[in-house]
């Protein structure tokens, strides 16, 4: 029986980016009732962008991409 290590569950990288750049290899799950809660607000861009904002992720998030949320 041939024994697993962490790296073999870990998803395989194409080489395009350096291992030392990625500093996740896996997303954790929201916590509970977090994606409920943004499917209530009416109108998410504006605080979509303030979260991206305090986040310190700069770029657009086109709202008809946010099919995700939905």
């Amino acid at each position: 029986m041939q024994k697993t290590t962490a790296e073999d569950n870990l998803p395989k990288l194409t080489g395009k980016i350096s291992p030392d750049r990625i500093r996740m290899m896996r997303v954790p799950r929201p916590p509970e009732g977090l994606i409920e809660g943004f499917k209530r607000i009416v109108d998410a861009t504006s605080v979509i962008s303030d979260i991206l904002d305090e986040l310190g992720i700069t770029g657009a998030f086109p709202m008809r991409q946010s099919w995700a949320l939905r």
